[in-house]
């Protein structure tokens, strides 16, 4: 049964993080990097042995954060999105700020922390795979782009010549990457506790 005092939500943003604390309206804003996460510690270092820390996934950008907790043995929870923005609905506040989000992933924390799974961090490969595939994914959005330019009206043959290298280097990159994600796949087994978990 968890025993936490204090419920802690953070909005992850690419540059600075919002700390909301439950039963406070008060919020505070860190730098997303190192040394704000020393300020982050510091000030909150009375609370976060018995505290619950919840955060969003946001495209990566809670990623060093998390990191960092987790170096400090600090409880996280790392919310579905889609779960803390209905919840935000219910909660009945109208508008959009870093702020409001931080005080309600603190009150998220707080009503929901008996049935909130703490964060594992993946297993090395796992975040391998992940970065593989999320550099397909850019790599064939950037792809389309190319494809579609090449579509366009243009009578430049050197514009022309250039979208069809640019289109072949892409491809060969989504192949390279492709094979690595392939390797790594077969050279992993599944647990059969956990459907998603590889170990190598």
């Amino acid at each position: 049964m968890s025993n936490y005092h204090h419920f802690i939500g953070i909005d992850i943003g690419k540059k600075e993080v919002v700390v909301g604390t439950h039963g406070s309206k008060a919020t505070q804003s860190f730098p997303n990097s190192p040394a704000g996460f020393k300020l982050f510690f510091k000030e909150h270092r009375k609370t976060l042995s018995d505290a619950l820390v919840v955060l969003e996934t946001t495209g990566g950008y809670e990623q060093l954060f998390l990191n960092a907790l987790m170096d400090k043995n600090v409880a996280v929870h790392r919310a579905d999105t889609r779960k803390v923005k209905s919840f935000i609905r219910s909660w009945g506040k109208h508008g959009k700020s870093d702020a409001l989000d931080a005080q309600a992933l603190s009150l998220y924390g707080y009503e929901r922390h008996k049935t909130l799974d703490l964060f594992q961090p993946p297993e090395p490969i796992a975040l391998k795979l992940a970065a593989f595939a999320q550099r397909r994914q850019d790599l064939n959005q950037m792809l389309v782009q190319e494809k579609n330019r090449l579509k366009s009206p243009q009578n430049n043959p050197l514009v022309l010549q250039s979208y069809q290298d640019v289109i072949q280097a892409l491809n060969n990159q989504i192949s390279a990457i492709t094979q690595e994600i392939e390797k790594k796949e077969n050279g992993c087994s599944y647990s059969s506790h956990a459907q998603n978990h590889r170990y190598c």
